[in-house]
């Protein structure tokens, strides 16, 4: 009889039949003194969703808990307002077929809501950057937030860097949120307890309006499927009803940037 994954907090640990010391590069040792592979940590992931036929669903699935995934997830903490033809509303209150105020093609329809819980102190040395940024009210312009804005590790936030025109054909670019950090009024947080994180996804690529910030929606990018196994890809794919192949997101809204980018436009 197999024995249940341990499961902490949405975070899962596959069981193996002996213990392994740790050791560098994800490997154990077992008793014999040969190496193996670590598993990875998987972690269970939330989703609501439109099917093919308009019906909402709930989903769930464990899945490892590496940038890729939980870049679908760890955009927008709790709490934070989203733009709608209604008025704002916090972000744990939107549901797929609602909708939303996005910066190019105005009102467009949720078609999925992502959900994870952020573990700060999570036991795997190969986790992407755990920290959130928070932006203070007006420090981006008048209501800009308003309130203070508390983004995820995968958030991206529209930016504008006349420098990028000649290269990208546009000024605006999406800008990931932890490379604004400034030490004043773009602050790197780290949480000292569990945070839920939501993305949202819309037929169309665009940034929301979030507390007044333009954050980017859902979309895996150019480069997903050269960071995914072909099993891997497939239960990536399988998060989002109706969606069979990458190019099933349609294009981009902007083009997206690096930390190092962001780097390299400050010193020119």
């Amino acid at each position: 009889m197999n024995r249940p994954s341990s499961v902490t907090a949405g975070l899962a640990v596959t069981p193996s039949s002996a213990p392994a010391s740790s050791s560098a590069m994800g490997r154990g040792v077992r008793p014999d003194g040969s190496s193996q592979r670590r598993r990875p940590l998987l972690r269970k992931y939330e989703m609501t969703a439109l099917d093919p036929n308009g019906a909402l669903i709930d989903m769930g699935r464990l899945a490892p808990a590496t940038q890729p995934f939980e870049n679908c997830f760890a955009t927008l903490a709790r709490g934070t307002l989203i733009a709608t033809p209604d008025g704002p509303r916090a972000v744990e209150d939107i549901l797929p077929g609602d909708d939303i105020t996005t910066t190019k093609n105005g009102a467009q329809t949720v078609q999925w809501v992502g959900a994870m819980t952020l573990l700060p102190d999570a036991p795997d040395a190969q986790q992407p950057n755990r920290a959130l940024t928070r932006i203070a009210a007006d420090s981006l312009g008048l209501n800009r937030p308003m309130p203070d804005l508390v983004l995820g590790p995968a958030a991206r936030v529209l930016h504008r860097i006349p420098a990028f025109h000649s290269m990208y054909g546009t000024p605006d670019c999406l800008a990931p949120a932890q490379g604004l950090v400034d030490g004043d009024a773009i602050l790197e947080i780290r949480p000292i307890s569990p945070v839920k994180l939501y993305q949202l996804l819309v037929p169309r690529h665009d940034t929301m309006l979030v507390n007044g910030v333009e954050v980017e929606t859902h979309h895996p990018g150019a480069q997903i499927e050269s960071q995914l196994s072909r099993d891997m890809l497939t239960l990536y794919l399988s998060m989002f009803p109706g969606i069979r192949q990458i190019e099933d997101f349609g294009p981009m809204a902007h083009p997206r940037l690096s930390i190092d980018d962001l780097l390299a436009a400050r010193v020119a």
